[in-house]
Formats: C-alpha cells, sequence, structure tokens
C-alpha cells in the first residue's frame, strides 16, 4: 500500500497536527462529536421548524429563499470557516503559518489535484452508480415518507430548481461555501479532533457528516455510502484543496447521474 501513486503518505505536517488537536480527555471528546452534528441541528431548527422559519423571515422582511440563503452563508463562511481559525489561533495560539498547516491547505499537488482526484472521483460514481439506482431511491422514498424526516415544501432542498432560481453571484457564494466551508470544518479541522478514534476516525468521520445534514435527511442520509468517500479521501490524501475538489465535482454532477441513473438504467 504504501507504494500506491495515490497514497501521500509524506505529508510533512498531518500527523503531527492529528497529535496535537485530537480531543484527549472525555469531555472533550463528547464536545468533538457534538460539533459535528451541532451546526445542523440549529440550521434545521431555523428552517425545517416551520413557525421558527416563519417568524424569523418576517422579522427580517426576508422571502423564505432570501432567508435560507443568508443562513447558509452564514453556517458555510461563519461557522464553518471561522470557527476553526478562531479556535486554531485563540485556544491554541497558532500563527497563521501553523493554522494553514494544521487545516491541511498548506500544499498544492497538481498530480494530485488534476489527476488523482479526478480518478478517485470517477471511481466514486463507478461503484456508486448501483447503489443509486437500486438502493438511493428505496432509502429516499423512505424516509421522505416519515414526517419528521420530510424536507418541508418551504425548503430550497425540497426542490433543487429553487436553489438554481438563485442569482448567479448568490450561487457562486454557496457553491464556494459549500465546498470550501464544509471541507475546512469537517476534514480540515474536526476530522484532526477526532483522531482519538483512531483506525476508525475516517469512517465514523464520514457518517457523522452525513448525519449533521438533519435539514435535507431523505437525500444525504440516503446517500452516505457517497459520504464514506470524503473521509477515505482525506485518510489518502491529507489535502484539502484535493478534497474541496472532489466535494465541488460530487455537489455538480452527482445529481446529473442520479437523474440519468434513474431514467436510462
Amino acid at each position: 500500500m504504501r507504494n500506491l501513486f495515490f497514497l501521500n503518505n509524506n505529508h510533512p505536517h498531518y500527523d503531527h497536527y492529528n497529535n496535537d488537536l485530537k480531543a484527549e480527555s472525555t469531555l472533550e471528546k463528547c464536545w468533538v462529536i457534538f460539533a459535528y452534528l451541532l451546526p445542523g441541528i440549529i440550521f434545521t431548527l431555523l428552517v425545517n421548524v416551520k413557525w421558527i422559519h416563519d417568524s424569523l423571515s418576517g422579522a427580517f422582511s426576508l422571502s423564505a429563499n432570501q432567508y435560507q440563503f443568508w443562513l447558509l452563508i452564514l453556517l458555510t463562511f461563519g461557522w464553518h470557516m471561522l470557527y476553526p481559525v478562531l479556535m486554531l489561533k485563540l485556544k491554541k495560539g497558532y500563527n497563521w503559518k501553523e493554522i494553514m498547516e494544521a487545516l491541511s491547505i498548506d500544499q498544492f499537488s497538481i498530480k494530485g489535484f488534476f489527476l488523482i482526484t479526478p480518478l478517485f472521483f470517477i471511481l466514486v460514481l463507478l461503484v456508486g452508480v448501483p447503489y443509486m439506482k437500486f438502493a438511493f431511491p428505496v432509502a429516499h422514498n423512505f424516509l421522505q415518507s416519515i414526517d419528521l424526516f420530510a424536507i418541508p415544501e418551504h425548503s430550497v432542498f425540497y426542490d433543487y430548481s429553487k436553489i438554481y432560481g438563485f442569482a448567479s453571484w448568490q450561487l457562486t457564494l454557496l457553491f464556494i461555501g459549500n465546498f470550501v466551508g464544509e471541507e475546512i470544518y469537517f476534514r480540515g479541522y474536526l476530522m484532526k479532533r477526532s483522531a482519538f478514534l483512531g483506525k476508525h476516525n475516517w469512517w465514523i468521520h464520514s457518517i457523522l457528516f452525513s448525519l449533521y445534514h438533519f435539514w435535507q435527511i431523505p437525500m444525504t442520509y440516503a446517500l452516505a455510502f457517497i459520504a464514506l468517500s470524503f473521509g477515505l479521501f482525506m485518510m489518502w490524501r491529507k489535502n484539502l484543496y484535493e478534497l474541496m475538489l472532489l466535494h465541488f465535482m460530487i455537489n455538480l454532477f452527482l445529481p446529473i447521474v442520479v437523474q440519468v441513473v434513474e431514467q436510462y438504467f
């Protein structure tokens, strides 16, 4: 395994920050696990609970779509990007160079970005097509039939055409905030904090990342199989730029693949 071209076993900083950032005490470990889920819980309450959604959107004189847009911006650019930086800066006392190293955004690999990541994405799709054909529709429809888990009609995630109805600048911010913000928070920061899980970290991390998406349970929980690829690829490559690209490609092309599979297979 050590000589396989897609593995990055010589990263100069990854193991150091894994050891330095991993939670040690029982209380700290519990907080790290909760930190995976907390932003998703808050966003779900503010969006999926209709009386809270309607009260706050009305208080700010925003339409449902615009209210949810600004919440997503606060979630991705605020919580996901600022929280790790503040924790590393204020709690750990890292300088900016160390913060970049700790978040695995200090190095860029041309081979990893332009060759290995696209190849891994194709592999994910090839392995995932049978799953998306046979298992995904069953899981999605079952979860959507449960009132507690169903995506409410006022959510922009109920019908993805609502998202694509945003202005181009809003779509750009949403896409950047999603694949950059989530990667910084989950793979760059929390995956190192949960390094106390040892060899099980990559798949438990991936499951927690999937569970975090409370507000779109029928979609993301049904795609938990795909979520495993994020933790696995981070364990192999240890480079956040490549994870950002993988995340972007999955977000952009996976819905198209799902539609093609449903229509032609």
